[in-house]
């Protein structure tokens, strides 16, 4: 399922374990950045970029490790936690094969494109909505893919986890032999779907870190985060929850939610208005919905709500306020309060 406004979208974590990853192998990561088209100001936070920024970062980083095994000898470089919650929610699994369940049912809170797909008894194989990928770096990103489940899978299960078979969508490289030694297994080229075939024993290797009760809870927390994506697939939605996170720094300009959403301006505007409204009028919403909330609670000060809301003056946020309901924010409150008694 692809929850993006334009293209399938990746944790912008993708881009910095990748980064800091080459920096570890001495690639000229700046150089990679230029060449990629990638700004610093991408790598920030917690949001998230375009699949296809993460290819061109692989393309420009193959260019220069140049060697067949390129994607698979990065991957042996990160360890289970690079992947944000998706990595801890598999860390506590109690065997792979669970910890691959749980990969494939909360892969889209790190990755849109490709969907994984756990099989019982068999492993994980990856699915693509447009078909499988062609060009060589969405190549190298499907190598990468597979070979990090497995460094993953070794790092919390042991170095004698194996695989069956490894099979990749498209043509072999000229030598495979890197392939097969970092898989341990046949690899098989141009196969239909990209797939990590292992044996039930195999899938059965406990994990030491398993554990029950965080695993719980850190589920529902990624239950909880996978909702929030499902119910935000609306342009409206998505751009009034990133206008809510930007606010307490200032107001956002379209400019940055555009580029969080991994769009560009004028195709969120266009979007918006196909959605029968604007930038402004979500701000504005927002602003005032989340002035609501915060004067019902009745435990901050005004001056903190109004920076809240993106107001540098209380005296600009009680106008504001005024205007969106018709009455001073104190007043509000105390009518607020005993409607809701």
């Amino acid at each position: 399922m692809s929850y993006g406004l334009a293209s399938p979208t990746v944790a912008v974590g993708a881009l910095r374990k990748l980064f800091m990853a080459l920096e570890r192998l001495g690639v000229d990561v700046a150089a990679v950045r230029a060449e990629a088209g990638i700004g610093a100001a991408l790598l920030e936070g917690e949001g998230r970029v375009a699949v296809s920024v993460l290819h061109a970062a692989w393309a420009a980083a193959d260019r220069r490790l140049r060697r067949a095994d390129a994607a698979l000898f990065v991957a042996g470089h990160y360890s289970p936690g690079d992947y944000g919650l998706l990595g801890f929610v598999a860390m506590t699994a109690s065997s792979l094969g669970e910890g691959l369940s749980m990969l494939a049912r909360f892969a889209p809170l790190w990755v849109e494109e490709p969907q994984m797909i756990a099989r019982a008894e068999r492993g994980l194989a990856l699915r693509y909505a447009g078909g499988p990928p062609t060009e060589p770096a969405a190549r190298f990103a499907e190598e990468a893919t597979l070979a990090e489940i497995l460094h993953a899978a070794r790092r919390l299960a042991g170095p004698a986890i194996t695989p069956v078979e490894v099979r990749f969508t498209h043509p072999a490289p000229p030598d495979a032999r890197a392939h097969e030694r970092f898989f341990g297994c046949p690899v098989r080229f141009a196969a239909a779907e990209a797939e990590l075939v292992f044996s039930p024993a195999v899938l059965a290797a406990p994990f030491p870190l398993g554990d029950a009760r965080l695993g719980a809870y850190l589920r529902e927390r990624a239950s909880e985060e996978l909702s929030r994506r499902e119910r935000a697939a609306r342009p409206h939605d998505q751009v009034k929850e990133l206008i809510g996170e930007e606010l307490p720094r200032g107001l956002p300009p379209l400019e940055r939610i555009a580029r969080r959403l991994a769009t560009s301006e004028r195709t969120l505007r266009r979007r918006l208005e196909a959605d029968g409204t604007s930038f402004r009028e979500l701000l504005d919403e927002t602003r005032r919905e989340l002035a609501e909330r915060y004067m019902l609670e009745g435990r901050r000060p005004l001056a903190e709500i109004a920076c809240l809301v993106g107001f540098s003056e209380t005296s600009a946020f009680t106008r504001a306020f005024k205007r969106w309901t018709g009455a001073p924010p104190t007043t509000w409150r105390t009518r607020a309060s005993v409607s809701h008694a």
